[in-house]
């Protein structure tokens, strides 16, 4: 049976090293190393599960020469794999998945995702933090805390977001991350720096989001 584990152990790490062969991986410790494009520098292969239209998962960062898991690299703020950005799900409260990274619809000071019909159950499902005898019921309430925004053709959508200047969550290795959370017509003030009246804010459509929050990143990074 051991011999087994171990052959079976030496397998999945040489197909993530034949994967690794083919493909581009950078990862950032941090939000601010992702803000600031520093990648780090230990030569790390990603044990991929899946990798899906908007979203991988990587069950494990190894060490390519012990092939053993690698802590101080094993959770990183965001990932890029070949000229895609990942950011780790592991960092959102509301809808945390602990080795699902999604591909963000908006980058900037201000990264966004928006969820819709079309996204993936694992990530609209809420991952880790809900149950799956919940989350029909969550998803539901969700229109009583007003986190869902009306899309061009007139569906409910949802948008994840995170501010990269709010270093809110603590990591065990002494970083700082920012954190995603679901944007609601409670928070958008808060989260994006507005004053918008509560009226205003009633009557924001998905698209209204969306400029703000380009227009937010054009001026931050001006």
């Amino acid at each position: 049976m051991k011999t087994l584990l171990s052959f079976l152990i030496l397998l999945t790490f040489s197909q993530a090293i034949a994967q690794a062969d083919k493909t581009e991986f950078q990862y950032y410790l941090s939000t601010s190393d992702f803000q600031n494009r520093v990648s780090g520098q230990e030569k790390i292969v990603p044990v991929i599960k899946k990798h899906e239209k908007d979203y991988i998962k990587i069950s494990k960062l190894v060490d390519e020469k012990t092939g053993k898991r690698n802590k101080p690299a094993n959770f990183p703020w965001a990932v890029k794999l070949d000229t895609t950005y990942y950011f780790n799900l592991r960092y959102s409260r509301d809808l945390q998945n602990l080795e699902v990274y999604i591909e963000a619809d908006i980058i900037g000071k201000f990264c966004a995702f928006i969820i819709d019909e079309d996204t993936s159950p694992i990530i609209s499902s809420g991952g880790a933090n809900y149950g799956g005898g919940l989350t029909g019921v969550l998803i539901k309430e969700s229109e009583k805390w007003g986190k869902n925004w009306i899309s061009e053709d007139g569906k409910k959508v949802k948008l994840l977001i995170t501010d990269t200047s709010n270093l809110e969550l603590k990591h065990g290795f002494g970083h700082s991350n920012s954190g995603w959370k679901l944007l609601s017509r409670k928070n958008i003030n808060e989260i994006l720096g507005l004053s918008l009246s509560e009226e205003d804010i009633k009557n924001l459509t998905l698209e209204d989001v969306k400029t703000i929050v380009l227009e937010k990143n054009n001026v931050d990074l001006q």
